[in-house]
């Protein structure tokens, strides 16, 4: 008995360190920011890359697999895996497994009384051990429970799936971003190479006007005018390396890389206007559209998650059966069977939850057809899309 208070004792420490090691106050938090701050600064100033110039093939290529949100992507992926396997083992039965070993002091034992005068009392008897094992294992099959869960491990399956679809849609919108970064950086790099050339040309001119003004040779007005023509082509250059530097950080944190105001792109595809005349016509591209766009594809794994979540409810207007398997055994020595298997079946219905589950039910078929019109909605969205960025490129 003392053995077991002092490891009741132990146990009961542990669990109040472990308790108190688990709150975080105020400053911890800060502490955390602080830390975490460091070495997220310190990961992203060690991801540097070389000076080379870079196409545009080979900056998407880095941006998908650098970008830290195409990362995020993929993990969130693996995760709705793992919850679907976890659903999928939610099927199982209930199974458990109970041991009780007691220990007594002394025996429990009775005596017996004599209802009639006649005859003799029996003495004290006893009919259990000192020491008894009873080890005990429960099996629970539930048919509401398991059909659930069947439920639930395929609206699971949906669920990794759009998330699949989604990861799907960021990429494509991280290849369109860094396309945009990538013409912004090359066309801001052409002008600013373009403006330097320029200023320099003119810079001559500029000197010899204020010779010629200094001189009287010219009048004090033209002079102002040439002066200020050069200076507003000073301000333009300025304006260009800013656009440059701002397009920079853009396309280098899109890259994964450190956000530092510098890049050298290739600027060959600027040397020719793009041609338009390969493009398929604009009804096929808007089947292409509505049959390939990620968004689409959601919209309808959404409305397959509320068939099946419309399947789950009426599925709990049906009784609640469950079926029991056990076995038992003891080392009582005084009992004629010291093991036995029992079987048992049991069936609940709640009545009062049947009003309720039908008007979710009925909620659900609704959602259903929303869904319908939401996915028919997105879809001419998308054909508007395609004509309008074909209008757009033919008028670029």
């Amino acid at each position: 008995m003392q053995r077991i208070l002092s490891l009741t004792a132990v146990l009961a420490a542990v669990l109040l360190l472990g308790t108190a090691a688990g709150c975080k106050t105020n400053d911890d938090y800060k502490d955390d920011r602080a830390e975490n701050a460091v070495k997220h600064h310190q990961l992203a100033k060690n991801r540097e890359m070389q000076g080379e110039k870079l196409t545009l093939r080979r900056c998407v290529e880095i941006a998908l697999q650098n970008n830290l949100q195409t990362r995020l992507s993929e993990l969130e992926l693996q995760v709705q895996k793992e919850l679907e396997t976890a659903e999928a083992l939610g099927m199982l039965p209930q199974l458990n497994i109970n041991n009780n070993f007691t220990a007594r002091s002394n025996t429990p034992a009775s005596s017996s009384r004599k209802l009639v005068a006649n005859g003799r009392t029996y003495g004290a008897s006893y009919s259990e051990d000192r020491i008894i094992n009873y080890l005990n294992i429960d099996l629970m099959f539930s048919m509401l429970d398991f059909g659930l869960a069947y439920f639930n491990t395929r609206q699971q399956a949906d669920r990794a799936v759009l998330t699949k679809f989604r990861s799907e849609r960021a990429a494509q919108n991280l290849v369109f971003d860094v396309v945009r970064a990538y013409f912004k950086v090359a066309a801001a790099q052409r002008a600013q190479q373009l403006a330097s050339t320029l200023i320099e040309q003119c810079r001559s001119r500029y000197e010899q006007i204020y010779r010629l003004s200094q001189k009287r040779q010219i009048s004090p007005s033209l002079a102002f005018e040439e002066s200020r023509r050069f200076m507003a082509m000073e301000k333009q250059l300025t304006a260009y390396e800013r656009s440059y530097e701002s397009a920079c950080v853009e396309l280098r944190t899109l890259m994964g890389y450190y956000p530092s105001p510098f890049i050298i792109v290739d600027e060959t595809p600027l040397n020719h206007p793009p041609r338009f005349d390969f493009l398929p016509a604009i009804e096929l591209m808007e089947q292409i559209a509505i049959l390939k766009r990620p968004e689409l594809y959601e919209a309808d794994i959404q409305k397959h998650i509320n068939v099946l979540e419309l399947r789950k409810t009426i599925l709990l207007m049906f009784p609640n059966v469950k079926l029991y398997a056990d076995w038992s055994n003891s080392n009582n020595s005084f009992l004629y069977n010291r093991s036995w298997w029992e079987l048992g079946l049991r069936a609940a219905y709640n009545l009062l939850r049947l009003p309720s589950n039908i008007a979710r039910a009925r909620a659900f078929d609704k959602q259903i057809d929303a869904e319908e019109y939401r996915a028919y909605a997105q879809a001419v969205a998308v054909m508007a899309e395609v004509r309008i960025a074909h209008g757009n490129m033919f008028a670029a």
